[in-house]
């Protein structure tokens, strides 16, 4: 019974294989009559499976550039940055296949550069809250000192710093006269 139950799965397997292939060799056969009907070409295909094409006038003009995208929900951050520009009739020639593999790599690249910095940054980060933990430690009096905030106390008396500063510069006045003789 498990022979006959495994051959009929591979039947099946191999049915499904055909109908597939079938099917993408008419895919392309209307994909292909759909670019000759709408007289576009199709200049390339990024990484995310859309597809840039160029269409041009009966008298072989380039007219407009579109995006056809694999999803259907048209999302533009599936849109490749590196074909926006000659999207946007910014740039004459779209980049071809190997450039754009080269931009790839030079994207994932930079992405590379760009995790290790934010890494790198997180542990200076944390070299740097472990030396002020030790000093706050070493130091607590230091600390209490210039983080303290006190409350406003109506009652309090009020302080006159200009009063202070002018008897402190009095009394170094004295100990500088006192000094010079």
């Amino acid at each position: 019974m498990e022979t006959l139950k495994r051959k009929a799965f591979i039947k099946l397997e191999q049915l499904l294989s055909s109908v597939a292939s079938q099917r993408s060799k008419f895919r392309r056969w209307y994909v292909s009559y759909k670019d000759e009907k709408f007289g576009r070409e199709r200049v390339v295909t990024d990484r995310f499976g859309n597809n840039y094409y160029q269409y041009y006038s009966y008298h072989g003009l380039p007219t407009r550039r579109i995006v056809l995208y694999k999803f259907l929900d048209g999302n533009r951050f599936h849109q490749d940055p590196h074909l926006v520009g000659w999207l946007r009739k910014n740039e004459l020639i779209a980049p071809t296949p190997e450039q754009l593999e080269q931009l790839y790599l030079d994207h994932d690249a930079f992405i590379e550069r760009g995790i290790q910095w934010d890494h790198n940054e997180l542990r200076m980060v944390r070299a740097w809250e472990d030396k002020k933990r030790q000093l706050d430690e070493k130091y607590p009096e230091q600390r209490q000192q210039v983080g303290a905030v006190h409350e406003w106390d109506p009652a309090a008396p009020k302080l006159d710093l200009l009063a202070e500063t002018a008897e402190k510069k009095r009394e170094a006045n004295e100990l500088s006269l006192l000094d010079e003789e």
